[in-house]
């Protein structure tokens, strides 16, 4: 394409070997920086590189509402990717949201253009084509997992359904969820309620 992209990230061994796999050069900023200092760092960044594109992807500094307003991308596009199920307007020129939750959901009164819905989630197409294998032999252990947002409350819907297998069998329940997912109180009173040993958050 005739440019260089670069990756900057949180410091953070797994990820760097990642993208050291992929050939892309990475520069690394504390992982316990504050907002603030994060801020001014990328900025001094932005000023030496002179990039001609910027792609931020959020997990949390979308909730600090100056973020990505005092990144001083001196006229280059930003482009902000998120997954966030709540209606939240960013200050960016592209924003890719492919939450399901974000469906209905009107930006055409904020400044910059919105991919929302899950047609514009960023994922590896061959994810959608993995086979479903039934389990052969004694079920001993389940895995229970709907990805970071879980956006049709599915795990409840699951462990409704698998209650009185789980209440008479040695079955271990291990359930992985994100923060992001919005119910983690509402998982936990629910398992509290089932007192079962044999499940796992």
């Amino acid at each position: 394409f005739g440019f260089k992209p670069k990756v900057v990230a949180r410091e953070n061994a797994e990820a760097n070997e990642f993208l050291a796999s992929r050939k892309l050069a990475v520069e690394s900023i504390g992982s316990q920086l504050s907002v603030s200092s994060e801020i001014d760092i990328l900025n001094k960044m932005i000023e030496r590189d002179k990039p001609s594109l910027m792609i931020f992807d959020l997990l949390t500094q979308e909730d600090e509402p100056g973020y990505l307003p005092a990144i001083e991308h001196k006229g280059s596009p930003l482009i902000a990717i998120t997954d966030d199920s709540n209606y939240r307007a960013l200050a960016a020129d592209l924003v890719l949201n492919g939450n399901p939750n974000q469906i209905g959901k009107d930006y055409s009164d904020k400044s910059g253009h919105y991919l929302i819905g899950p047609q514009y989630f960023l994922m590896d197409p061959k994810n959608g084509q993995v086979a479903i294998k039934r389990p052969n032999g004694k079920v001993k252990d389940i895995l229970l997992t709907f990805g970071g947002s879980d956006q049709n409350n599915l795990v409840f819907k699951t462990l409704t359904a698998l209650k009185m297998i789980v209440w008479y069998s040695s079955l271990k329940i291990t359930i992985v969820v994100s923060r992001a997912c919005g119910y983690l109180d509402d998982l936990k009173e629910k398992l509290n309620r089932l007192n079962l040993n044999n499940i796992e958050l």
